[in-house]
C-alpha cells in the first residue's frame, strides 16, 4: 500500500507534530459538548487518488457525453444565397432578344409583317413559324415574286435579302428557336433560286420568272403559219418576260376543232406559264393579245390568254451545258424546271406500241392497276426551245395523291430516262410538269365488263 507514496507525501508528515495521547484527553475533559466528529482521515492512498478516479480512456469523456446525433447545437445562421433567383422563361427570352441591335429588330418585324400580310391576302393561315420546311418553302416561292413596294415598284437587291433574313431571323429567336437557315438550307433552295432569279432579272412591270412556257392551241393549220411563228413567239416572251431566250419553251398545236359564240372562225387559245404578281395581268393583256392578234390577222376578241402561275418544284427537266449558257438555270435530273405535254415527232416516228409502253411505265411508277391509266399522244406540234426545233417533248402527268414537292424529284429520275430511251431523244428535250389532282377534278364513268376493278367502279350519279 504505501509503495505508491510519493516524496512530497513523506515530507508533508515528517514536518507535521501529531497528537500525543495526553493531549487528546486532556481536550476531552474540557468539552462539555459533545465535539462535531471531524472526517475521517484518508488513507495514503485515498490521499493520492481524486473521487471515482476515471481510466485514461474515460477522462477523454465529458460525464455523460451525448451521442454526436443527439448533441443539442444551436442552428446555424442562415447562409447567403450563392446564386440568384430561377429566372423565368419570359426572361431568358428576353435576354436573347437584348443581344439583337434595335435596327435589326425593326428590319425583322417589317420583314414578317410583310409575308403575314401576304399570308393573309392569299387567305393562309398567318401562323408560318410551325410550318414544315416543305410548305414553308412553297409559300416562299409564291411570296418573294409578289413582293412590291407600296408605290407599286419592285424592292431593290438588298431589300430582297434583307426580308429573307427578317423572316430566316424570326424563326430562329425565341420563342420558335428553330433551327433552319432559308439561306442555306437544302430544303429552302427552291426558293432561293426564285429570289436569285429576280435580283439577276428584275423586270419593270414587277413579274419574273425563271422559266416562261407558252402553249398555243389554234384552229389554224400548220399551212396557213409563218415559218417563223414559235420564234417570234419565244422572242415576245423573252422581252416581256425579261427572261433569257435560252429558258423560253414554246408549243404550238395547230388544226384544233375549237368553237366560240356558235362560230368556228380562227382563233387562239395561249396558256403562258409563269411566276407572276396578279395585278400585272392586265398590263400583259395590252401586249400580249395585239401581239397575237397581228402576228395570226385576228380580231382582238378571238385570241384567249391563261396565265399560269407556277413555282419551280413544280417541274421536271434537265438543263446543261453546252445547250445551255447561263450556269445559274441548269438543273441536273435531281433538280425541277418546267413541263407541258406533245411532240414534235411525227405520228410515222413513234412506235406502234408506244401508248402501251408508256401506260405500262405510269402504271408500274404510280401504282396503279393499268386499267386506270388514260393516255393521249399529239404528235407533229410545231415546237421551239433555245433557237432549235429539233425533236421535243411536253408530257403533263396528273394523278391523286401522287405528286408533292418531296417526292417528284424521284419521278423525275425515272421518267426522263424512260421517255429518252424510248424516243432516242437527248433528256435536256424533255420536259415533264406533275399535277396533282383531287378525284373531284375528274368527271368519268368506270363499269364492268371493260373495268376489272370493282372498287375503282364510278357510275353517273342520278
Amino acid at each position: 500500500m504505501f509503495a505508491r507514496l510519493t516524496d512530497a507525501t513523506i515530507y508533508k508528515f515528517e514536518q507535521e507534530s501529531s497528537q500525543s495521547d495526553d493531549e487528546l484527553s486532556n481536550f476531552a475533559e474540557g468539552v462539555s459538548e459533545p465535539v462535531e466528529e471531524s472526517q475521517p482521515r484518508l488513507e495514503p492512498e485515498q490521499a493520492l487518488e481524486p473521487e471515482q478516479a476515471l481510466e485514461p480512456e474515460q477522462a477523454l469523456e465529458p460525464e455523460l457525453a451525448l451521442e454526436p446525433e443527439l448533441a443539442l447545437e444551436p442552428e446555424p445562421p442562415l447562409k447567403k444565397p450563392r446564386f440568384k433567383e430561377m429566372p423565368s422563361r419570359e426572361h431568358i427570352d428576353m435576354l436573347a432578344q437584348a443581344r439583337v441591335e434595335e435596327t435589326t429588330k425593326q428590319q425583322t418585324d417589317w420583314g414578317v409583317r410583310l409575308f403575314r400580310g401576304w399570308l393573309t391576302e392569299n387567305q393562309y393561315s398567318d401562323k408560318f413559324e410551325e410550318l414544315e420546311s416543305s410548305i414553308l418553302n412553297e409559300r416562299l416561292c409564291f411570296f418573294y415574286p409578289s413582293l412590291q413596294t407600296k408605290k407599286g415598284t419592285d424592292y431593290s437587291k438588298s431589300a430582297l435579302v434583307g426580308i429573307r433574313a427578317a423572316i430566316s431571323r424570326h424563326l430562329t429567336s425565341p420563342p420558335y428557336n428553330r433551327n433552319v437557315n432559308l439561306m442555306k438550307d437544302n430544303a429552302f433552295m427552291t426558293s432561293n433560286h426564285v429570289i436569285t432569279g429576280m435580283i439577276k432579272y428584275s423586270i419593270v412591270t414587277g413579274s419574273f420568272n425563271i422559266m416562261p412556257g407558252v402553249t398555243v392551241r389554234t384552229n389554224i393549220k400548220e399551212v396557213d403559219l409563218r415559218d417563223d411563228f414559235e420564234e417570234k413567239i419565244a422572242e415576245k416572251a423573252s422581252e416581256v418576260l425579261k427572261a433569257p431566250l435560252e429558258l423560253i419553251y414554246i408549243s404550238v398545236s395547230p388544226g384544233n376543232r375549237m368553237l366560240n359564240n356558235g362560230r368556228k372562225t380562227p382563233m387562239i387559245f395561249v396558256d403562258i406559264s409563269a411566276i407572276f404578281k396578279e395585278n400585272v395581268y392586265d398590263d400583259f393583256n395590252k401586249i400580249f393579245i395585239p401581239f397575237f392578234a397581228s402576228l395570226l390577222d385576228l380580231p382582238l376578241n378571238r385570241v384567249v390568254i391563261k396565265y399560269v402561275n407556277v413555282c419551280p418544284t413544280d417541274f421536271g427537266m434537265v438543263r446543261e451545258a453546252p445547250e445551255f449558257k447561263h450556269a445559274e438555270f441548269y438543273s441536273s435530273l435531281k433538280q425541277m424546271p418546267r413541263i407541258l405535254i406533245r411532240t414534235s415527232l411525227k405520228d410515222a416516228d413513234l412506235q406502234d406500241d408506244f401508248e402501251d409502253k408508256v401506260a405500262q411505265k405510269i402504271s408500274e411508277v404510280l401504282e396503279y392497276p393499268l386499267e386506270l391509266v388514260y393516255i393521249n399522244v399529239s404528235t407533229g406540234n410545231r415546237m421551239i426551245n433555245n433557237g432549235k426545233k429539233t425533236p421535243m417533248m411536253f408530257v403533263d402527268i396528273e394523278s391523286v395523291n401522287r405528286f408533292n414537292e418531296r417526292v417528284n424529284d424521284d419521278y423525275t429520275k425515272v421518267f426522263i430516262p424512260f421517255f429518252a430511251s424510248l424516243l432516242n431523244m437527248p433528256t435536256n428535250r424533255i420536259v415533264v410538269k406533275y399535277h396533282d389532282a383531287k378525284v373531284l377534278d375528274f368527271g368519268v364513268v368506270r363499269q364492268a365488263p371493260e373495268f376489272k376493278s370493282a372498287e375503282h367502279y364510278i357510275a353517273l350519279k342520278e
